[in-house]
């Protein structure tokens, strides 16, 4: 094999960023690595650093502080819920300073082989817990435990200390039964107006609907991901036909509704709790 396509497998096999080092260690010569960054098969981000050309940043950054991905950064690696947004890299390390910032300490949790630059989900999900806001940490925690990534009695066990307890409230919140990031949001918005929902409902002729809200109002939110085909438009088109047959009130909305106009959202299913005498005959 050519030394170039030698360094090409090693960087891939290390996530795609490599320590000058680690490269080293496996072989390769100083003058290998001038070569192939002279070809453009790697490039060199940071000192010390070598990346494949399409290696995004989050990977670079871990390999050149020799940390990993956690948290956040961590959770979209592994393929965890987390809302769109820009947001610091998470790193884990076991020194206190490392930028930018924020950063974690790996208590004792090794890499992942899966991803080599990636906390494993446990650390991922501890980390997530401590750091961000409820509602983000509640997104990263419920998709790992729907994705069957981490158990929740796990989770429970992990944060059973007397300071733990506002992590346990979010804890409780999650529910094993959600099937998408917006089912999430959507149903965590209802709690923080308290509103009693259900996830998941099944109804006869209709199928399971997202969330019931009060014990009446049903609401489904259509991602675009698996409704912009002709054969998910028209089922949805009957399900929304057979709740009409059924008198049943049915709310949609679409998953960017949910993501980023979630004050109108609530406005709307407030405005339908307020106008339940509409349907007093049918419920």
């Amino acid at each position: 094999m050519h030394p170039t396509e030698v360094i090409i497998h090693i960087v891939d096999a290390a996530g795609g960023a490599a320590r000058r080092e680690h490269l080293l260690s496996h072989g390769v010569t100083r003058r290998a690595l001038q070569r192939a960054c002279e070809q453009g098969a790697i490039v060199q981000p940071a000192r010390g650093i070598y990346a494949l050309p399409g290696c995004d940043r989050d990977v670079r950054l871990a390999a050149d502080h020799g940390a990993l991905l956690t948290c956040l950064s961590g959770a979209r690696r592994a393929g965890l819920w987390v809302r769109p947004a820009v947001a610091p890299v998470h790193l884990a390390c076991h020194r206190h300073t490392l930028a930018p910032v924020p950063t974690h300490r790996l208590n004792g949790f090794a890499g992942s082989a899966a991803h080599p630059w990636a906390a494993p989900t446990m650390a991922i999900v501890v980390h997530a817990l401590r750091c961000l806001p409820e509602l983000d940490a509640l997104i990263v925690a419920e998709s790992a435990v729907v994705l069957g990534h981490v158990q929740l009695d796990d989770l429970f066990a992990y944060f059973d200390g007397r300071r733990d307890a506002p992590i346990r409230a979010i804890l409780a919140l999650i529910d094993p039964k959600s099937q998408s990031i917006v089912e999430t949001i959507l149903r965590y918005a209802c709690q923080r107006d308290r509103l009693g929902v259900e996830t998941q409902v099944w109804v006869p002729g209709l199928g399971h609907v997202d969330l019931r809200i009060e014990g009446w109002l049903y609401t489904e939110v259509h991602g675009e991901k698996y409704h912009n085909d002709a054969q998910q438009w028209a089922e949805d088109l009957r399900r929304a036909n057979v709740a009409a047959l059924q008198a049943l009130p049915l709310l949609q909305f679409t998953g960017r509704q949910v993501l980023n106009e979630r004050d109108f959202v609530m406005r709307v299913i407030h405005q339908a709790i307020g106008q339940r005498h509409r349907w007093r005959t049918t419920l």
